[in-house]
């Protein structure tokens, strides 16, 4: 039996504009030079056209906000009508993008279409249907309302310096960055870095990013307005079609910045002098260990100077125990004035004292020592209408290849008892 014979005998009277207009797909017909020649109903209403708009019209006469899959604008050659008649083939299941005045996000279609050769007159068929609820950015609504700040990118443009581009952010995210949405959408999160931005961490997002794997990390950003933050960011691939490609990336981010003012206010509590806010000697063994493995590798130096108060018993039993913490306590500041800036200042107990100098010998230390020696010999430290004098001792010994800090230290240590027992107020350096 043939396919005809299945057709009703009123088929010739059936109403085709109604079947059209009635159809949930949009239906457009081209001419093969792009103008339109008709639209149904649903293709007007999924355009947001009217009907005078559309008809007569060639596809190149109007500035189309098209768009792929990855929110890349699309050439004119990439239309669908131009796709068709370069390559005299049907098209197949293209998804496209249409950005709409009006609307934030784009509504996507999936279109398809064929050239009819009937009667002689080519023309260019074209359907499309809405699949915006399939391949709009989920939960969207549940991320606005999210406690944490929410960042979407595209999982495309990994490479600097374009890095992926930002299609969403949530209301926390504004929030804590002071970019609105308008602004932070478009761009890339490289925004959001700024100097202190650890560049291993950066390293390591982006090798997760370029092999679609989640990751975890903690990271230090930057605000609109260049206010400095932490946050625990988790980022995972995010698929948003039907064949599960990755499209985007999701990062979570949470704003740990209270949490590292505590974190730090502890770890500085715990190595820092409380009396003269210097490092204690728990502090000075953790960042002088982190600076010897640094000049370890660069085969690089450095000296130690410790150093005592001369008869500093005496200030405590003439004067109070007070007024030997105000003494202290100048020394201290004293100290910080004469350090250079990875130079570390300590109080390792009671009276006494050590600097740790980085790519620094043994004469020059001796060098600094000496003129730290003579500013605190002809220093007057006013306490409670008292004016007090007092002087140093100091030790010197070096590490040229930053090889054991406790031996150096136990070398000045040596010098400094020299020092004392050969008249106080003086600097000796250890040798062997």
């Amino acid at each position: 039996m043939k396919k005809e014979d299945f057709m009703p005998q009123s088929f010739n009277n059936l109403n085709f504009n109604k079947l059209l207009d009635n159809l949930p797909a949009g239906v457009v017909v081209h001419n093969l030079d792009s103008s339109i020649i008709y639209a149904n109903k649903m293709a007007l209403n999924i355009l947001g056209l009217s009907w005078n708009q559309m008809i007569g019209k060639e596809v190149t006469s109007k500035n189309w906000d098209f768009i792929n899959e990855t929110g890349k604008p699309l050439d004119i050659e990439e239309y669908p009508i131009n796709l068709i008649t370069k390559s005299q083939k049907p098209l197949k299941d293209l998804i496209i993008g249409i950005k709409i005045n009006g609307l934030n996000e784009p509504k996507w279609v999936l279109v398809n279409g064929y050239i009819d050769k009937q009667n002689n007159t080519d023309k260019v068929i074209i359907t499309f249907t809405d699949v915006t609820s399939e391949y709009s950015l989920p939960f969207k609504d549940i991320l606005d309302k999210a406690h944490d700040a929410v960042i979407i990118t595209e999982a495309s443009d990994i490479e600097e310096p374009y890095g992926p581009k930002i299609v969403f952010v949530n209301d926390v995210f504004t929030k804590i960055s002071g970019y609105s949405k308008d602004e932070a959408i478009g761009k890339t999160p490289r925004i959001l870095q700024g100097e202190l931005t650890n560049r291993d961490t950066l390293d390591r997002i982006k090798q997760a990013l370029k092999n679609k794997k989640a990751i975890r990390e903690v990271i230090y950003n930057y605000s609109k307005n260049q206010e400095g933050y932490w946050l625990d960011v988790s980022i995972f691939p995010l698929s948003i079609h039907r064949d599960e490609r990755i499209t985007h990336f999701v990062a979570i981010q949470r704003d740990i910045s209270e949490f590292k003012k505590i974190e730090q206010k502890y770890k500085t509590d715990a190595q820092q002098d409380p009396l003269t806010k210097l490092l204690n000697r728990r502090g000075f063994d953790i960042l002088s260990k982190e600076l010897a493995n640094e000049l370890k590798t660069h085969n690089e130096g450095y000296s130690i100077i410790v150093m005592d108060i001369d008869h500093f018993k005496l200030i405590n039993d003439n004067y109070s125990h007070s007024i030997g913490d105000i003494v202290l306590k100048e020394l201290s500041i004293l100290l910080k004035q004469f350090v250079r800036t990875r130079d570390l200042a300590v109080r390792l107990g009671g009276e006494e004292f050590a600097l740790f100098l980085p790519y620094c010998d043994k004469n020059d230390a001796y060098e600094i020592a000496e003129r730290l020696r003579k500013t605190i010999e002809y220093l007057c430290i006013k306490a409670n209408n008292q004016n007090i004098n007092i002087t140093i001792s100091m030790g010197i010994a070096s590490d040229p290849r930053a090889n054991n800090i406790k031996k150096t230290l136990d070398e000045a240590d040596k010098a400094l008892y020299k020092a004392k027992n050969s008249g106080r107020n003086k600097a000796v350096i250890f040798y062997e």
